[in-house]
């Protein structure tokens, strides 16, 4: 049985996507966007990540850039607590 997601399910939900300025991971964030979440986009690209972010919020969403290399636990850490 298969069942499509419509509406906003995920308002007032926040989802956090590594990994998202390029390929299943931009498509990830817009997705969670339309939907109704607020997403965190997390990668290493800044200038894809804005552009990604302005994509969502034209088409209505929310989101946040957060340029990051994940690999680098410092880096997270010191971001996360930002």
């Amino acid at each position: 049985m298969t069942s499509l997601l419509t509406g906003r399910p995920l308002d007032g939900r926040v989802a956090v996507v590594t990994g998202a300025s390029s390929g299943m991971g931009a498509a990830t964030a817009r997705r969670l966007a339309e939907l109704g979440a607020a997403v965190a986009v997390v990668a290493r690209r800044q200038e894809k990540l804005s552009a990604l972010t302005a994509d969502i919020a034209s088409a209505g969403g929310k989101a946040v850039c957060l340029p990051v290399d994940v690999t680098d636990r410092a880096a997270v850490r010191t971001r996360a607590s930002a």
